[in-house]
């Protein structure tokens, strides 16, 4: 098994705050107002640098499936930051746990920058041989268009204002309607089973391809349908939990197909993995396959296939 395989499945984490007030906009240095960055691509998660305040650059994992932007613990005291009083409740892929968070900063990359910042602080879990200082989330991403090229290992942001789609993608809407995780309508061909629709979230933070929550599996009584599968572990914030993993005939996503598709059916009964917020998850090893644009500000997601579009759904280690 590899290094970073379901290290966390950060995309799973939701920070409840009652009182913040979202406020931001980008500013950039330059006049195009769009800058491109290098990421660094380790089984299918985003690390991109940032800076708080203008500290030194952090790595940070870019997670479209985070609700608000956390650093470690660790890093509060080393920059200085004021925690409020008021704490942060949590639910992670194991359960449930606390934080704490930082009112206002002001985040970085390259010359684009987000003031106004809300910031959650909590221990974060990392595995041997994966370092990171913390998580991009909705905050940050919605103040941007954001283009990923996972071939070229590119990470641009554009102002929502300025940017102007020309290019031949499948533009595909999703639902942002008081959510800080976007949704996108997803259908399975299972064998031997009606097909079944979902809604399912876009994580970039989770390695694996799709995963389905354990109501949703009850309800379309989806493991009784594999004669065979393979069990395994997901790790993230509040602790672990168990997935069936089982091939699915076909996975389709508006228009683009995706044949023998690598499906987690979750088995948990508390956490993320057993939310009815969604059906479940599209992460990495699918995104990975496309050139994907992620437009909040028009609620629309566009995927430009890239050469690994049909290469075999990577299971090494589970999903």
């Amino acid at each position: 098994m590899r290094t970073v395989r379901n290290i966390f499945l950060l995309a799973t984490v939701s920070l409840l705050l009652a009182a913040a007030v979202f406020s931001q906009a980008a500013n950039f240095e330059n006049a195009a107002r769009s800058v491109t960055l290098p990421i660094d691509i380790d089984n299918n998660i985003i690390r991109m640098k940032v800076s708080i305040n203008g500290s030194r650059p952090l790595t940070m994992i870019f997670d479209t499936g985070a609700s608000m932007t956390s650093i470690d613990e660790r890093l509060v005291a080393e920059f200085g930051l004021q925690l409020s009083e008021e704490k942060l409740k949590g639910n992670g892929i194991g359960g449930g746990f606390t934080g704490g968070y930082v009112k206002s900063v002001t985040l970085a990359a390259g010359g684009a920058s987000v003031s106004d910042q809300p910031l959650a602080a909590f221990k974060l879990n990392q595995p041997p041989g994966f370092d990171f200082d913390g998580v991009i989330g909705y905050d940050f991403i919605r103040a941007f268009v954001v283009t990923i090229d996972y071939q070229k290992k590119t990470l641009t942001l554009t102002d929502p204002k300025t940017y102007a789609y020309r290019g031949k993608g499948t533009i595909l809407p999703i639902d942002l309607n008081g959510r800080k995780t976007p949704l996108i309508r997803s259908r399975f061909e299972i064998r031997g089973h009606a097909t079944v629709t979902g809604r399912l979230e876009i994580d970039s933070g989770f390695d694996g391809a799709f995963r389905l929550n354990s109501p949703f599996v009850k309800k379309q009584r989806l493991i009784e349908s594999f004669r065979s599968n393979k069990n395994q572990v997901s790790h993230g914030a509040g602790g672990d939990d168990q997935n069936a993993l089982v091939m699915v005939r076909a996975v389709t996503l508006g228009p683009i197909r995706m044949s023998n598709a690598a499906t987690a059916l979750s088995l948990a009964d508390q956490g993320a993995g057993a939310s009815t917020a969604s059906d479940g998850l599209v992460g990495g090893e699918v995104l990975r396959r496309f050139r994907v644009t992620i437009d909040y500000s028009r609620s629309r997601l566009i995927l430009e296939p890239n050469s690994d579009l049909r290469s075999p759904f990577d299971v090494e280690g589970g999903i």
